[in-house]
C-alpha cells in the first residue's frame, strides 16, 4: 500500500508540473490512463485470466468507479488551487466518519476516544481549510481569485469514495488485481475525456500536444509508466488488508507524501495552521483504527431474527429488496470497526437490519421506496 501510496503522490504530483509547464494536464492524463487500460487488457488476455468470477464482477467495476471518481476529485480539487498535501491531508476525515457509522450500524458502544478522534478531524480540517468566514479571504499564487475553497471540497468527497474503493476491493477476492486495474483505468479515461470535452474546463486542449507531439509522446509514457504499476500495487493492498487498516496507512502515506512533495517541488512551506490540522487529522485516523473490536454475538440477535417472518406480505416484499443492502451495510462496518473482520458473525446482525426495515415498511408502506434510498446511504457510508 505504501508503494502504491508513492506512485498515485508522484502522478498526481505530475499533474501539477505539467499545468505549470502549461500542458493540458486533463488531456494528458486522459490519454495515460487510457493507454494503461490498453496495456492492462493485453495483459490479462495473454494471461488468460479471462473475466472476473460472475459473482464479482459488479464489485469489479464498483470498485474501478470508485478510484476513479476519487482520483479526479483530487485532481480537480489541485486544478482550482488546493495544495497536494491539504488534498491528502483532507481525505482522511471519511475514514473517521465511515467508522463512527460502522459501529453504530453494528450496535457497539461509542466511547470517549471516538468523539475525540471525530472533533480532531473536524478541527484539523477547518485548519487546513481555513474557511473564509472564520479566516478571512486568502489568495494563493495557484488561486488568485480565491476559487480554492473547491478543492477543499472536493476533496472529503474524493475520500468518501477512497472509502467506498476500499470496501468493493474486499469483496472482491476471487478476482484478480488487474481486473480492478482495468476497470479503473477504463473509468478513468471516460471520466476525464468528458471533463475535457466539457466547455470552458480546459481551453483548447489539443493546441499544445499538436504543436508538441514528440513532447505530448514523452509526457503520455511518463504517465503511463508511474499509472500502471500503482492501481495494480493499490489493488493488491487492498484486497488483503482489512479497509480500516488500509486506509489507515494510505491516509498517512498519502498525506505525508503530499506536504513533502509541496515543499520540495513547489516550495509550499508548511504553516502552523496546517501542520497542526494535518496532524490531529492522522490523530483522529489512527485513534480511531486502534479501538476496534472483537466481534461477539449478542443476546437479542436470535430472537430478532426469528421475528422476521412475522411481517406482512408488503414489509416481506420490501425486505427483499434490502437484502442485498443489508449484507453489504453490515460487511463494510465490520470492515472498519472489527480487528477481525472476518470472525464477525455477519448473520444475525443482517437479520437484524432487515427486520427493522421490514418494521419500518410495515408501520408505512408508503414510505418503502425512502427505506430503500436510506439503505443504500447507509451502505455507502461504511
Amino acid at each position: 500500500m505504501l508503494s502504491a501510496d508513492v506512485l498515485i503522490t508522484a502522478g498526481l504530483s505530475m499533474v501539477k508540473v505539467m499545468k505549470h509547464f502549461g500542458w493540458p494536464e486533463l488531456v494528458v492524463q486522459s490519454g495515460g490512463q487510457g493507454l494503461s487500460a490498453l496495456g492492462v487488457a493485453i495483459f490479462i488476455y495473454a494471461r488468460g485470466l479471462g473475466l472476473p468470477p460472475k459473482g464479482q464482477r459488479r464489485w469489479v467495476a464498483a470498485c474501478g468507479l470508485f478510484v476513479a471518481a476519487s482520483v479526479v476529485c483530487s485532481i480537480m480539487a489541485m486544478d482550482v488551487g488546493a495544495p497536494l498535501g491539504d488534498v491528502s491531508a483532507l481525505v482522511s476525515i471519511n475514514v473517521v466518519m465511515a467508522a463512527l457509522l460502522g459501529r453504530v450500524l453494528l450496535g457497539e458502544t461509542l466511547r470517549g476516544v471516538h468523539a475525540v478522534s471525530v472533533l480532531c478531524s473536524v478541527v484539523g480540517a477547518v485548519l487546513i481549510a481555513r474557511p473564509e468566514a472564520i479566516f478571512g479571504r486568502r489568495e494563493t499564487v495557484d488561486s488568485p481569485l480565491g476559487n480554492a475553497w473547491v478543492g477543499y471540497v472536493l476533496a472529503p468527497i474524493g475520500g468518501f469514495f477512497d472509502a467506498c474503493t476500499l470496501i468493493c476491493a474486499r469483496k472482491c477476492q476471487g478476482a484478480s488485481e488487474w481486473h480492478i486495474a482495468f476497470a479503473y483505468y477504463f473509468q478513468g479515461f471516460v471520466f476525464l475525456a468528458a471533463l475535457v470535452a466539457t466547455p470552458g474546463i480546459q481551453p483548447e486542449p489539443f493546441a499544445k500536444p499538436m504543436a508538441a507531439p514528440m513532447e505530448a509522446v514523452g509526457w503520455l509514457a511518463a504517465m503511463a509508466s508511474i499509472d500502471m504499476p500503482s492501481m495494480v500495487l493499490y489493488s493488491r493492498g487492498a484486497m488483503a488488508l482489512p479497509a480500516a487498516l488500509s486506509a489507515t496507512v494510505d491516509t498517512a502515506g498519502r498525506m505525508v507524501l503530499g506536504f513533502v512533495v509541496d515543499w520540495l517541488l513547489f516550495g509550499k512551506v508548511l504553516g502552523a495552521f496546517t501542520a497542526t490540522g494535518a496532524a490531529l487529522m492522522l490523530l483522529g485516523v489512527v485513534a480511531m483504527a486502534l479501538v476496534r473490536e472483537r466481534p461477539t454475538d449478542r443476546p437479542d440477535d436470535a430472537e430478532r431474527g426469528a421475528a422476521g417472518p412475522e411481517v406482512s406480505q408488503v414489509s416481506a416484499e420490501h425486505v427483499e429488496e434490502q437484502n442485498d443492502v443489508s449484507s453489504v451495510a453490515s460487511f463494510a462496518a465490520t470492515e472498519f470497526v472489527d480487528l477481525e473482520p472476518r470472525a464477525r458473525n455477519l448473520r444475525p446482525i443482517v437479520q437484524r437490519l432487515r427486520w427493522r426495515w421490514s418494521r419500518r415498511a410495515s408501520a408505512n408502506p408508503a414510505d418503502a421506496p425512502a427505506g430503500s434510498i436510506v439503505g443504500a446511504v447507509t451502505c455507502a457510508s461504511g
